[in-house]
């Protein structure tokens, strides 16, 4: 059944109520929530069934609203009512209580509808912040000043404390304020804050650095900030409680504080020992009243031994018989072991001459071995430990650590450890075997001191006269005699034509007309020179290159072509060749082309690069207690530390022995100990 237009209207007005005045107030009151201004007018058509009736259009979606009063019509849930109609809210807002807000900043609706921010807090990305004054910063709960707040200095939770102290914060920074009470900062550290307690701190005692020790005084505390004593030591007293002056009386001998505080003796009375007693000026001299039992001066201070000079001196001196002697306590006698080497009759026999380095064995006998520190026993002075790099080879303590291992030739690194080098003279340098000198004729080209001066240098064409002075010849082997290089035998098809030993074989004979199989053989007019002989023409595999037959295939002169000659560069330790009629080179003894890059050519010595030793990429790494390494003749080369020893010659476990307490290396290589016997120092024993 089809609805009339303005009737569906009607009655839609009647249900639902339009609130566009209310919505208008809210959104006054609340700035940051904003209503949508999108037309959603719905269209009833034109008496059509698409027109909603009225009860599925209240509150729907496109529905018309209308207002009623102060309150809104309700819209369905997610609608709210804009423009008279039921819509739902823009992209990036939510239906709040029919209104569209942004949660993420709608201090009402903070990050959900209903939920409220307190008073001061803003609203941001859908949480609630606190929102400080300017030049505030937000520190949790809390606007802090972080440029004088002590608890938040320069930034939030940062706070500006010290142990037992004050702290102040100023432009952000947090500094050192002042001690509280009874404390103080006596380490000069601000780290640790006022760390020491001057109220009973007994070093520190009412401030810093004032020390609580009363003079003579056996105990002392620190009360409250002031030095008191606890107790005196025996024979003196603290009668004027004042700590300042210790334990100020001797109560030994004052008169009016005799053997104890305000004890005074009598008119005309002494105190001896703590003891009133007959005065000493009403003695005879050389007496004195020294027992209390008796009355009068009985006691001869003269030579009695308990009261010698004075009552209660008694003579006892350390390691030593006393005597007393005109009223002064001397040395009758020294007890075994002890001498009175200063003379002082008070010190006694002071000197133990069994353990005294400055009295060993007797006054004034100094026990100071030579490079070593001594040692002091049972009288006898003998060596404690040699100092670093010196020992005691001979065994005799008179001399000391009498070798210095550093540099003896006999004793290198260790006692008995001698350095000899073949064909030349041994040297120790820094406590290791090195070649001194070489004899005439010799070299040391290896720099291994193992094999001394290695190279006859009158003989290797390797090193001919000096180490590294090939001899070498073009298309000849050479030789090498009373140092001097000489034109060995010519390569096959080659011949020294010219008697010039500095071009070599400059004659090629198997292909060279001029000399065609033997010097100065020359080839008739129209012929060549093919295989060492005079042809009409060349012979299979054999180019004709200007009045030469040549193998192209290998002729470093005509590789490929004629006249194509292979070169390389100078100083390359390499030779040119021709390879299946392509120029390449070919490495001298030695050296090899490591970086695969021909234009260096060989560029390394496999004979003495440690990184490429013996082959390409065979590096040279040290092991334990190793010094140095090095390659020399192709072979990776060790040097030990000071007193250890490559004694299996492997570079991989370094220098595993210590000769000097290994008993099957004693002192050097091989040289094992007998059984029963160990190793120390060096030697067997």
């Amino acid at each position: 059944m089809a609805r009339h237009p303005a009737l569906a209207s009607l009655l839609v007005a009647l249900a639902c109520a339009c609130t566009t005045s209310f919505e208008a107030d809210q959104l006054r009151a609340r700035p940051d929530a904003t209503l949508d201004a999108a037309d959603a007018t719905p269209d009833l058509g034109d008496g059509s069934d698409a027109s909603p009736d009225v009860a599925s259009a209240c509150g729907g979606e496109n529905a018309p609203c209308c207002e009623s009063g102060a309150a809104p019509s309700p819209c369905n849930a997610g609608l709210v009512c804009q423009g008279g109609v039921c819509a739902r809210c823009a992209p990036g807002r939510t239906a709040c209580g029919g209104f569209c807000v942004d949660t993420d900043i709608n201090v009402s609706h903070c990050g959900a509808c209903g939920n409220v921010c307190p008073e001061g807090y803003s609203c941001s990305g859908g949480g609630c912040l606190l929102s400080c004054a300017t030049g505030l910063t937000v520190c949790g709960a809390v606007c802090a000043q972080t440029g004088s707040d002590p608890m938040h200095c320069g930034r939030c939770r940062a706070p500006c404390t010290y142990a037992n102290a004050t702290g102040t914060c100023t432009g952000g920074v947090c500094a050192f304020g002042r001690c509280g009470a009874g404390f103080g900062d006596c380490d000069s550290d601000t780290s640790n804050g006022c760390e020491t307690n001057t109220r009973t701190d007994v070093n520190n005692c009412g401030a810093c650095g004032v020390r609580c020790a009363p003079t003579r005084a056996s105990a002392a505390v620190c009360d409250a900030g002031v030095c008191r004593v606890v107790t005196c030591a025996a024979g003196y007293g603290d009668c004027d409680q004042d700590a300042s002056n210790g334990c100020e009386v001797d109560l030994s001998t004052n008169a009016a504080n005799c053997g104890a505080c305000d004890t005074l003796c009598s008119a005309g009375g002494a105190c001896v020992a703590g003891v009133c007693r007959v005065s000493t000026s009403a003695c005879a001299a050389g007496t004195a009243d020294c027992v209390a039992a008796t009355a009068g001066c009985e006691t001869s201070t003269a030579t009695d031994l308990a009261n010698c000079g004075a009552c209660g001196n008694a003579c006892s001196l350390p390691h030593a018989t006393s005597t007393c002697a005109m009223g002064a306590c001397a040395v009758a006698s020294c007890a075994a072991g002890f001498a009175d080497c200063d003379a002082m009759a008070d010190s006694g026999c002071e000197a133990d001459t069994r353990t005294s380095l400055a009295d060993c064995g007797a006054c004034g006998r100094a026990c100071a071995p030579a490079n070593a520190t001594g040692v002091c026993a049972m009288g006898a002075c003998a060596i404690g430990a040699c100092n670093a790099g010196f020992a005691d080879c001979n065994r005799d303590a008179a001399d000391g650590c009498e070798v210095d291992l550093r540099t003896s030739a006999t004793n290198c690194g260790a006692c008995a450890s001698a350095c000899n080098a073949a064909n030349g003279v041994g040297a120790c340098v820094a406590g290791r075997c090195a070649v001194g000198t070489c004899n005439a004729g010799f070299a040391d080209c290896d720099g291994n001191a193992s094999n001394g001066c290695e190279v006859n240098t009158q003989t290797s064409a390797a090193n001919c006269s000096a180490c590294g002075a090939m001899c070498a010849f073009a298309n000849a082997t050479a030789t090498c005699a009373g140092a001097t290089c000489g034109l060995g035998p010519c390569a096959t098809g080659f011949a020294d034509c010219d008697r010039n030993p500095a071009n070599g074989c400059e004659a090629a004979v198997n292909s060279d007309p001029r000399n065609c199989g033997g010097c100065g053989r020359i080839c008739s007019s129209g012929q060549v020179c093919s295989t060492s002989e005079c042809r009409s023409g060349c012979t299979s595999g054999t180019t004709l290159c200007g009045s030469s037959c040549v193998n192209a295939q290998s002729d470093a002169r005509n590789c490929g072509a004629c006249g194509n000659q292979c070169s390389v560069r100078p100083l390359s330790h390499a030779t040119p060749v021709c390879r299946s009629a392509v120029c390449g080179y070919a490495c001298t003894q030695n050296y090899l082309d490591c970086n695969a890059q021909g234009g260096d050519g060989c560029e390394v010595n496999i004979g003495t690069d440690a990184n490429n030793c013996g082959a390409c990429g065979r590096r040279c790494t040290g092991g334990p207690n190793v010094f140095v390494v090095g390659c020399a003749m192709g072979t990776c080369r060790l040097s030990c530390n000071l007193g250890w020893a490559d004694c299996d010659r492997a570079a991989a476990n370094g220098c595993e022995v210590f000769p000097g307490n290994d008993r099957n290396n004693c002192g050097s290589c091989g040289h094992r100990c007998a059984t029963g016997q160990s190793c120390a120092l060096g030697f067997c024993v």
